[in-house]
This record gives C-alpha cells, structure tokens and sequence, in this order.
C-alpha cells in the first residue's frame, strides 16, 4: 500500500468529522465517524444520500442551493438540520466541494461536524435575548445606541420622546436629535474623555423632536467597551420637561436602568491560566469584591480549600478539552469566609484551545440549596422512581425529560446519583483495556468526590475488584446466565416449601390434611 493510501485511510477513520461521497445522489463511501454521528450500525455505502434528511423536500433544497456553487467549482458551506438513524434531529455545519471540479460526473464529498450542541445553546441565549428585547421595547425610559455618532437602534420610548416612528430613526444622524450643532459638539466634547475613561456620563439637555420642538432631557451615556470605541455607546434619556420635580425620582429610575443593562443577572468571570482576568458586578457582589480587586487573583480563593479546587479542575478538564461546557453544583467560599451553593457552568472562550480561558457563569443557589429537603422538594420526588431508574436516552417524551430535569436540580445527590449511574456502563464500552482501566478510575474518583457514603463505598468496591472486572476485556464473559439459573431455583424452592413428601402433598391438594374435614368411611 502506497504513503499516500494509508494517509488517506488514516484521515478517514481517525477524522473526527463525518465524511461522506455521493455520486448521482448515492452514498458510494464514508467513514467510521458518519456511522457514528448517524446512529447507523453498520456501513450504508450504496444507500440514497437522503436517508439522513427528514424528508425528500429538505434534501431537494439542499440541492438547489449547493448547485451553483458547485457547477462554478466552488466549495458549498451551509449548516442544516438532518436527522439520525433514531429520528432524532442533529444540526451540522457541512462543507462540500466537487471531487474533480473539471468532471462533476466524479462525484461529491461532504465534510460534516455535529454542531447541535451549539445550536442548542444559540437558542437559549435568543430566549435571554427575547427577555432582554422585552425590556428593552417596554421600558418607561428612552434607550438609544450610536456608534460613530448615527443612530442605531432605540426602544419604542425613545421614539415617543422625540416623535417618530416606528423604527425611523434607524440611520438619522445623532446631531439632528440635538437643539444646534454646536449643542452637539460640546456634549461630544464633554462626553468623550469620560466615556474612554470607561465612566458614565450623566447631563441635562436639550433633544429635538422630528417636528421641530425641544423637550428637556436627562441623558445617561455609556460606552459599551472602554477599550473599544468601535463599539458604540448607549444612552438613557429621560423626558423632564413636564416635571422638573420629579428629577431625582428619574435619575433613580436611570441608575436602576443603567445597572439592568449593564450587569448581568448572574455571576460571569474570565479565567486564564487559573487566574481572575475580569469578571462583571454581578460576581463582585456574590463573592465580596470590589471593582477591580480580585484582579490577577488566584481562583483558588473562591473554594474552600486547595483540594476542592483541584478536584473542580480534574472534573472540568475532559469536558473543557472536548469543547464542551463543563456543569456542577458546589460549596464555593465568600470573601468574608461564608460559604454559598453556586450552580457552576464554565465553557472555553475557544473550544480549539481551552488555554486562551474559560468563561465562569455563577448562580447562587444557596437558598434554594437550603429549602432542599422542604415539603415541597419532597412531593417533586415522589413516585418518581420509575424515571430515575430510567435511562436519559430511552427518555423521549418531553413532559417526562422535563420532570426529571426538575427533580436532578431540586436534589443534588440525585444528580450526581443519576448521571454517576449513566456513565457507569462506559466502563465495558472502550475500545480496550487500558482506556476502560482509565474510565474505571475516572468514575471511582468522581464517586469518592461526591462525598456520598454508598458511592464511596461503590467505588471502592470496583477499585479492589479492578482485575477481574477488568479481565471481561480480555475473555468478554460473564456468569449471568449461571446466575440466574440459582435464582430461579431459589424461587422454585420457596415456592415448594412445605411440600415434605408425597402423602403430605396428595393430602394438601385434597385438602384432607386437616382431620377435622377428612372424610370418614
């Protein structure tokens, strides 16, 4: 076999991307990974390229918008829905280029990685953005956002204030929203060397409305990133005409408004090289920092202890390493030595590189850590054994997922319980000895972190019998079956108990074994 053979057999089955060739709309080879990211069992070479879409309409526009692209010899890159063997869907972002660009007739390759998972978060963060939009539209203050001195956008209020309409200002020029051009220059002035500064610039001016007339306005401006002016800035403006008075009660009600959208509602820190790099108002206040303080920090003062850290790092490491975000519930330690429950999410700022950072997103939970074992929790649990001893990939109803999703996040040691039970079976499903030696390690040192007794207890269990749970990989058999002949024998001689002999049994089928109803002759 040729280098350039192997290479290419190399490639195909080590790729971690699925990687397909069609020719006249037939699967003519693929890799393992396809198989895999596909749910199929074996090799569907020679199958129409359509089985992985949800329907014949789908692989039709598919088509349509590949084609021009192609016929010019140019790669096609798209991200779309398909569906697994299982029905269930799973979004990729697929690359596809021309074998021979010069002789179509050869044939496609498609190159496909899972990005479900993204997709996933993507919608959960437009529904974060849904709520924010919400306060953004229904705010009883005008917000407005400029870069290089335009509009924008701004919510309805703003628009009410100066008398437009609906989406109007989009492109108008901030200077024709001032009382002079002159007026405008010297806010600019004014507002330039604050705003850098990365402050808050607080003033009373006056706007002018599409119609001509000027209103008093109390204006909060901010930049969005110091350190960028790129980015724009965005203003809070407060009518005032009508009520001078009243004054203090709007600034009130802008300050409240600058923090809503300036701070997050939950922790958010950046780490590199476990340490602080910056993090926003909403962790200073949760862990008793103030402004910049805990800068350059260690993150080892936000545990309770140095081996807790680390745990947390051994734990986070596979899942950071892979791309994908990393999930906990744990005690973390305040400044002020109070301890607080943190719902935990960290995700790399770069899946290709987890050294550039990670990104921390924190909740406190404590009160509701606290309220655990209330009445309340209890009811959430109960009668629910059924769905706990069930695995999450038989779960398909919706209902169902939700409900055990309520139940993990009410209990803690249920979580760790449940998802400690699901990955347990990994262990007989490496790909050899060594690496099932190693997912044997992992989950016992996952078990003993929990802190639980019985898992403990579990995993010091496997760890003694390592050998022969391990010698599986070496001659795949067990004893079940014996097992359950014993069992089964067991029942039938308790089933048989007070059979003593043969009279004993005719007399107790015809009930005779009582004197008292024998019958007499």
């Amino acid at each position: 076999m040729l280098d350039a053979e192997r290479e290419y057999l190399a490639l195909m089955n080590n790729a971690p991307v699925g990687i397909v060739y069609t020719k006249n709309k037939i699967i003519t080879r693929h890799n393992i990974h396809f198989e895999k990211l596909f749910g199929f069992e074996s090799s569907v070479i020679n199958q129409p390229a359509r089985i992985v879409f949800r329907s014949d309409a789908d692989y039709a526009t598919l088509s349509e918008l590949a084609e021009p692209a192609l016929s010019a010899g140019q790669p096609f890159h798209h991200e779309l829905e398909l569906h697994r063997q299982d029905g269930q869907p799973i979004w990729v972002d697929a690359v596809a280029y021309l074998i021979d660009a010069e002789n179509p007739a050869t044939g496609t390759i498609w190159i496909l990685v899972d990005i479900s998972e993204r997709k996933l978060a993507e919608s959960h963060w437009q529904e974060t953005l849904l709520e924010l939009q919400t306060i953004f539209d229904n705010a009883s203050v005008g917000i407005a956002f400029m870069n290089r001195r335009t509009m924008l956008r701004c919510n309805r209020r703003f628009e009410e204030m100066t008398g437009y309409a609906r989406g109007a200002l989009h492109g108008v020029a901030a200077v024709a929203l001032h009382e002079s051009p002159e007026a405008y220059e010297d806010l600019a002035r004014r507002s330039k060397a604050i705003l850098v500064a990365g402050k808050a610039l607080e003033t009373t001016t006056r706007l002018r409305k599409q119609d001509g007339t000027l209103i008093w306005c109390h204006l909060f401006g901010k930049a969005i990133d110091a350190n960028d002016d790129s980015r724009g800035t965005v203003w809070i403006a407060e009518d005032i005409s009508e009520a001078v008075s009243t004054r203090d009660a709007l600034q009130k009600s802008s300050r409240e408004m600058e923090a809503l959208m300036a701070n997050a509602p939950i922790g958010i820190a950046f780490t590199r090289d476990r340490k602080l790099q910056r993090y926003n108002q909403h962790f200073g206040d949760l862990f008793g920092f103030t402004a910049d303080s805990a800068i350059g920090a260690d993150s080892v003062v936000l545990y309770r202890s140095a081996e807790e850290f680390e745990a947390l790092n051994r734990q986070a490491a596979p899942f950071l390493l892979q791309g994908k975000p990393f999930h906990t519930e744990l005690y973390m330690r305040r400044q002020d030595g109070t301890e607080a429950w943190i719902n935990l999410i960290g995700y790399a700022a770069d899946a290709g590189d987890p050294a550039q950072g990670i990104f921390w997103l924190l909740e406190d939970r404590t009160a509701f850590k606290q309220a655990e074992e209330d009445l309340e929790k209890r009811k959430i649990i109960k009668g629910s054994r059924w769905l706990l001893l069930t695995k999450d990939k038989d779960i398909f109803d919706d209902e169902k997922k939700k409900r055990l999703d309520n139940i993990l996040k009410t209990n803690t040691p249920l979580f760790h319980a449940y998802y400690l039970r699901e990955d347990l079976d990994q262990i007989w499903m490496q790909d050899s000895k060594e690496e099932a030696e190693r997912q044997l390690a992992y989950w016992c040192e996952r078990a003993r972190e929990t802190k639980m007794k019985p898992f403990i207890k579990v995993a010091n269990t496997l760890m003694a019998r390592r050998t022969g749970i391990l010698a599986w990989y070496d001659a795949p058999v067990t004893n079940a079956m014996l097992e359950g002949i014993n069992n089964k024998i067991k029942v039938m001689k308790r089933r048989a108990y007070g059979y003593r002999d043969d009279e004993y049994f005719t007399l107790l089928l015809l009930g005779l074994h009582d004197k008292t109803n024998a019958i007499r002759g």
